[in-house]
């Protein structure tokens, strides 16, 4: 029998967060031997002598930066790669332990196979661009980027290309979880004491000794992967790989034939250099990101170790002992309205029977510690920015639409013969006179201003409810209560805006210049804006529209947190609300917010585009002077053009709410 031990302290998010962040940090780390193994097995000419002449060729033709080639991709693949595998495995390991958590060998070998199906099913075209990325010659690319090679891949190979030697991952998922589960566990038995867990040491050497005989046993199956996913008409002129194959088993046929049975391992030196820190880096980082997450659930003392935290249950789950905590709190504060101060304990203990559950025993410390409000601080900051970054990358077609409809009578290279008619016009003409992927201009300078703003926003969101909130019952003083959230969310905004306006304004900018490439662009990047802008006007060209700004940045903030915060605040169980709700009533506030502030974000965009101009070129002389003369020259209507877009980006803005109260659930 095996021993899986099964962690209830952890929730699946956090289990999967920690997967993910553990494979992500060790693939970057192994890249270059990852790119060596690789060129090795599809045949290329850079590995014609050996290992450690394929560092050196690589090096000299094609640049240090060749080793990281594809290490994008092979992040954003391992991530939801390695969560779905050990999840998966977990959760059917689950199904058929006992009491005791014993398993038997053969079924804890099964659940490994079907978890690495499962992983690999979902992320397989992530894997062939992976391998086409590091098979081309990245001084002469022909695949720029993910959506690029799928793309290409897609419309000159069709579907199937993106699933070529899927067959052989199923194969070969049964010798590498044979290798690697069956090592793991019995090194689990071997030296695992009662009630002791591993060390980071222990965790380091397990990986290690289990993924060198995995990756031995499955390698010929992984290396025929490997030609059979680089196999394209667009990859012999830089590299490609040595012979097509016209299916797998000509494959093993030909290489067998050819160059030998051995041939079949070729790379392997490269992949046991590779594979035997990177698997135990993966272990080893997952347990200490698996300490932080027990260390923020309450349960160890030190983020550093698993000494258990003395008092605290540790067969409760996360939910029921922050449910407990809660339950403890409420007690706490009731018994002190009747006791003085003075007699107030620091700790408490509470025996608590639930449902004719075992009774639980909590030692609950009552005032949280400098350090556990910087990380509360710190958990805000990351879950708002996380959450934000994604949600703007996603809507970033449609940001740029709005921005484009708003400025277009304040920007110089849109003659009035070339103004746009509406969404679709826009939508359409992006593509066609400036290419499809300038949908996505200005998104990085939009998602760099965009972490630290939203991130900032809903960090001090929270302090400034603490200033106006403080004491307010949202039952009894529900005005008050109003009043307070429309306050903090306000003041959040006001306060991040003035740290993250320059990047607001070259975001504008960027996104404004329909220039197709070269010397037709006004601007050739981030930096290249702002150091123009600077260079012509100083600073203050850089907060061209502040002031316009804060006043709507205060009336969209207050009703983004306020009405949000309100809204949720009137549900029954506002903590465990269900996403779809959540949802709703974040898409009507974004919605709701970002007309009522749109006038004013129109004036101040049209204002961004007045830097770096002079003489008669300078079409507002100030910020009263364009409210009059949009209303005078465009009418009413021009101050709300592109909110329709507006509101379909405001999906973004109501994916950020929901996001961000999920995230903070996780860390």
């Amino acid at each position: 029998m095996a021993t899986v031990k099964k962690d209830d302290r952890l929730t699946s998010s956090q289990s999967l967060l920690c997967v993910g962040f553990a494979g992500v940090f060790s693939k970057t780390v192994t890249s270059p031997l990852e790119v060596v193994k690789v060129l090795n097995q599809i045949g290329t000419f850079h590995c014609k002598r050996g290992f450690l002449h394929s560092f050196v060729f690589i090096c000299q033709n094609e640049g240090l930066r060749a080793f990281w080639k594809g290490n994008m991709v092979s992040c954003l693949r391992l991530f939801p790669y390695s969560a779905i595998h050990l999840a998966t495995y977990k959760n059917i390991v689950h199904l058929h332990v006992d009491e005791l958590g014993d398993i038997s060998q053969w079924r804890a070998i099964v659940a490994g196979g079907l978890a690495g199906i499962s992983a690999a099913l979902a992320t397989y075209p992530l894997e062939v661009v992976e391998t086409r990325l590091i098979a081309q010659n990245c001084q002469e690319p022909t695949y720029r980027g993910l959506l690029h090679s799928l793309s290409i891949i897609y419309r000159n190979e069709g579907l199937q290309a993106l699933y070529r030697g899927f067959s052989l991952t199923v194969l070969g998922a049964v010798p590498f979880s044979v290798g690697c589960y069956a090592v793991y566990v019995n090194l689990d038995k071997l030296w695992q004491e009662r009630h002791v867990r591993f060390t980071s040491l222990q965790n380091f050497i397990n990986g290690c000794l289990a993924a060198g005989v995995a990756q031995t046993l499955s390698f010929p199956f992984e290396t025929v992967k490997k030609k059979m996913q680089a196999q394209s008409p667009l990859l012999p002129h830089c590299g490609g790989v040595d012979v097509h194959f016209n299916g797998t088993i000509d494959c093993f046929r030909q290489v067998i034939k050819n160059k030998g049975v051995m041939a079949l391992w070729s790379g392997l030196t490269a992949n046991m250099v590779k594979i035997v820190p990177y698997f135990g880096l993966l272990f080893s980082c997952f347990e200490m990101c698996k300490q932080v997450c027990l260390y923020q659930n309450g349960y160890i003392i030190s983020p550093l170790s698993y000494k258990p935290k003395p008092g605290v249950d540790q067969s409760l789950g996360p939910h029921e002992l922050q449910e407990l905590k809660r339950y403890l709190r409420n007690s706490k504060s009731h018994k002190a309205q009747s006791s003085s101060i003075g007699n107030r304990c620091r700790h408490s203990t509470l025996v608590l029977r639930q449902s004719g559950i075992d009774l639980f025993k909590l030692h609950l410390q009552e005032h949280p510690t400098m350090s556990e409000t910087a990380i509360s601080f710190a958990k805000d900051f990351l879950a708002g920015g996380i959450a934000a970054a994604i949600s703007k990358t996603a809507v970033a077609p449609i940001e740029r639409v709005k921005l484009l409809l708003q400025v277009q009578h304040a920007s110089k290279q849109i003659t009035a013969d070339k103004h746009y008619k509406g969404i679709i016009d826009c939508v359409v003409r992006i593509p066609k006179e400036q290419g499809f992927v300038s949908f996505w201009r200005g998104n990085m300078a939009n998602v760099i201003r965009y972490f630290p703003t939203q991130a900032l926003n809903f960090a001090f969101k929270d302090k400034y409810k603490k200033i106006f909130l403080d004491g307010v019952d949202k039952h009894t003083q529900f005005w008050r209560y109003f009043a307070g959230n429309l306050a903090s969310g306000g003041a959040a905004g006001a306060t991040s805006l003035c740290f993250v306006y320059p990047l607001d304004f070259a975001r504008t900018r960027l996104a404004a210049d329909v220039g197709k490439a070269g010397a037709e662009r006004e601007f050739s990047g981030l930096g290249n804006c702002l150091v123009k802008i600077s260079k012509s006007d100083g600073i203050k060209g850089l907060y061209q529209g502040f002031n316009v700004s804060v006043q709507g940045i205060i009336i969209y903030r207050a009703a983004y947190f306020g009405i949000y915060d309100t809204a949720k605040g009137m549900l029954p169980d506002p903590k465990n609300t269900h996403i779809v709700v959540s949802w709703m009533i974040a898409q009507s506030v974004t919605a709701v917010a970002g007309l009522a502030s749109y006038p004013f974000d129109t004036v101040r965009r049209r204002m961004m585009m007045q830097s770096g101009r002079k003489g008669a070129d300078i079409m507002y002389s100030g910020t009263i002077d364009c409210w009059k003369k949009i209303a005078r020259d465009e009418g009413g209507k021009a101050f709300f053009k592109g909110a329709w877009s507006n509101v379909l980006r405001g999906m973004g803005g109501a994916f950020v709410l929901v996001l961000y109260d999920e995230l903070k659930k996780v860390i």
